[in-house]
């Protein structure tokens, strides 16, 4: 049985206001995503949920609960954008058209509800970078050798990066979260203090470019 839960505590700081700190994730958060749908939805849920809870206790909000039945909606949306194609709230699947549609289709009353949809590959490219293929097959990349000012910085000019890493369950729910603070209307779901309980699930593409693209939905309600 999975006994990961998203644990946070406030510890208090001379001359400062509460800061949050997240309990490290179980190890087996570091385990690489499977492209094939063999993922464990527990995990993928709870290393989102984990991200967003410490942004909303470092603002002082509270934290939100799993909510199955949004997983559940949140699952399909994500697997009906990559089957169909599309990248949007709105869905052109019977029953299933609209965020509303798709929560009161769990059974749940979503008096007040919203939704982030979000994407990335499933390896932890940092947006930008030339990059080589190693084997797409296999999902093997690695960088150029280093010629930019961050690479002067970190001292790996003349020198050929390692591969770069496939995305793990702890990897893709910070990397998800972190683009949505990035964005106002997404932080603003997020940190909302209204919502009480959450839901996440992603798919992947068939694509090779680095490994295909991860489709992640999120759904939170009051």
């Amino acid at each position: 049985m999975l006994r990961i839960f998203t644990l946070i505590f406030a510890l208090a700081l001379p001359g400062a206001a509460l800061a949050c700190q997240p309990l490290p994730l179980g190890s087996q958060f570091d385990v690489e995503l499977p492209r094939d749908g063999s993922h464990n939805p527990a995990l993928f849920n709870l290393a989102v949920l984990h991200a967003v809870n410490t942004a909303r206790c470092n603002a002082g909000l509270p934290l939100l609960a799993v909510e199955p039945g949004l997983n559940n909606a949140a699952q399909k949306h994500s697997d009906d954008m990559v089957r169909l194609g599309f990248f949007d709230h709105a869905s052109p699947v019977p029953g299933r058209e609209t965020l509303v549609a798709r929560v009161q289709a769990e059974g749940l009353q979503p008096n007040r509800v919203a939704e982030n949809i979000g994407q990335d590959y499933m390896v932890q490219y940092e947006q930008g970078r030339d990059y080589r293929v190693l084997s797409a097959a296999e999902c093997r990349f690695t960088y150029e050798r280093g010629v930019g000012l961050t690479d002067r910085a970190q001292g790996l000019v003349g020198r050929t990066p390692a591969e770069i890493p496939r995305q793990t369950y702890a990897s893709a729910g910070r990397s998800l979260v972190e683009g949505w603070l990035a964005s106002s209307e997404h932080r603003s779901n997020l940190l909302d203090p209204a919502f009480s309980r959450h839901g996440a699930g992603f798919a992947v593409t068939e694509e090779e470019t680095l490994c295909g693209r991860l489709i992640a939905t999120q759904v939170l309600l009051q």
